[in-house]
């Protein structure tokens, strides 16, 4: 188990503090100087992803189905890197965790590891994650202030009718008109500008309805759609939209309607104060700076940390034709571990000061 694997690494790191299980499977190990100083948090994914890889060189995955096709992989290692250099030398004031996060790619491994009681001696004044992002020049640092990542959440939608013989359709209540209208209706209230500030993406993603039996009328339908905002705001009024067209149709067609949602993502928040440092060990470090000015479409589970503590999430670009993350093909560069290892070392030598 990857949570295994690097627990034990971190022990031969000599953390003065190395605590394990948190909210799931989740790792904290800390350096404590044990004089007063700021406390720096840096973080790392744990999780793989449920996709076959296709790539054939000899470090592909060895399991079927599992793969890392997002870079947490890289990601890690950069903090283990930054383990080993502190086991050599420790903050000299103030400390240092490195936390390994479960369950980002679902949304709920950073409210789990807050959530239990194992962090709450932990109050960090800072914290600092990195994303590597394909589509950007090797080893560019890309910044925001603000909103780095867009507010994302899933939403199920359940019709009930009524089933009935598929002869005689008029003696039920069949979903499948409503069930189109819907899918109709919700995806038309997307607009997939990145460069607007209005951009909202509505994604169908699943949708079932009945059952393969060919002399039924369905009764049952379900679709699901992955939406994505610039704002939590805007994310609410998008919601209240869909549950509000999608229940007038139900209503319409005699149907019972129910809602759920499923993997919220809040916009990873950048403060101004933790962006400035990452910029200036950029800048010190002599890497080219990317400024964007709208966040990314993706969702990041690292929005719950900056939600609570000063933070950013800073990108490190994986290259111009670095396959995109969640590809099969997908492969993270290692040319960036020295790179990453490098940016997190200086943000710290500049928030301790010395």
């Amino acid at each position: 188990m990857t949570a295994h694997r690097i627990a034990d690494f971190l022990k031969s790191c000599n953390p003065d503090e190395l605590i394990t299980d948190v909210g799931g499977s989740g790792i904290i190990a800390t350096w404590n100087s044990f004089s007063k100083g700021p406390e720096i948090m840096l973080r790392a994914e744990l999780d793989a992803l449920p996709i076959t890889e296709e790539n054939r060189f000899g470090h592909k995955s060895c399991h079927t189905g599992i793969s890392h096709k997002c870079g947490h992989e890289g990601h890690m290692v950069i903090l283990c890197g930054i383990a080993m250099l502190l086991s050599e030398s420790k903050p000299v004031t103030g400390k240092v965790h490195l936390l390994f996060q479960p369950s980002e790619e679902t949304g709920e491994g950073a409210a789990l590891m807050l959530a239990d009681k194992k962090f709450s001696g932990i109050r960090p004044d800072y914290v600092f994650a990195l994303h590597n992002i394909p589509g950007f020049p090797i080893h560019s640092v890309i910044l925001k202030d603000g909103n780095f990542s867009s507010s994302v959440t899933s939403i199920i939608i359940d019709l009930t009718g009524k089933t009935a013989h598929a002869a005689e359709p008029e003696l039920g209540l069949n979903p499948a008109s409503a069930l189109s209208e819907i899918i109709r209706k919700v995806v038309s209230l997307e607009n997939n500008h990145p460069d607007s500030p209005d951009m909202q993406l509505v994604t169908p993603v699943y949708a079932r309805m009945g059952e393969k039996a060919y002399g039924t009328s369905a009764g049952k339908a379900t679709i699901h759609f992955t939406l994505r905002c610039r704002s939590e705001q805007q994310l609410t009024e998008l919601k209240q939209t869909i549950v509000s067209i999608s229940a007038d149709i139900a209503q319409n067609d005699q149907l019972g309607i129910e809602f759920t949602y499923t993997q919220a993502f809040i916009s990873t928040f950048n403060h101004a104060e933790s962006v400035r440092h990452v910029r200036n060990a950029a800048q010190k470090l002599g890497l080219v700076v990317v400024d964007i000015n709208h966040p990314f479409k993706w969702g990041e589970d690292f929005g719950v940390f900056t939600s609570s503590f000063n933070g950013c999430m800073f990108g490190l670009g994986a290259g111009t034709d670095c396959p995109p993350l969640h590809s099969e093909l997908y492969d993270f560069p290692d040319e960036l571990i020295v790179t990453g290892m490098n940016i997190f070392q200086e943000v710290m030598v500049a928030v301790f000061g010395s």
